[in-house]
Parts: C-alpha cells; structure tokens; sequence
C-alpha cells in the first residue's frame, strides 16, 4: 500500500491490536493498493482494471 500517513504500521497494529507484517506500507504523494495477494484454492495471477496486483496463492 502507498500512503501519505507517516507511521500507517503503527495505526494498523494499534487497530488490530498486534502486528500487521502482511501489509507492507510505503510513503508517497497518493494513496493507493499496489498489490494483493489472497490465499485460494487456485493459483492465478492478474491485473484488475485499476491496475492492482491480483495473486491468489494456493
């Protein structure tokens, strides 16, 4: 996820009362997903229309 919120990890651990590692937070001038992955019981690999990451991992 790129953000403008300085500190984002930090809020998401205090929100769900513990560490977040699966979401990783880089600082820019927007806020946007950059990509996702999802556990599933397929593999597939795609772009949404946003231009989002899709994974879906066995």
């Amino acid at each position: 996820m790129e953000t403008k919120t300085a500190g984002l990890e930090d809020v998401l651990q205090q929100l769900f009362n513990c560490p977040v590692p699966q979401i990783v937070v880089t600082e820019s001038d927007h806020t946007q997903l950059t990509h996702v992955n999802l556990m599933s019981d397929s593999a597939i690999s795609s772009t949404d229309p946003n231009g989002i990451q899709i994974i879906l991992s066995e």
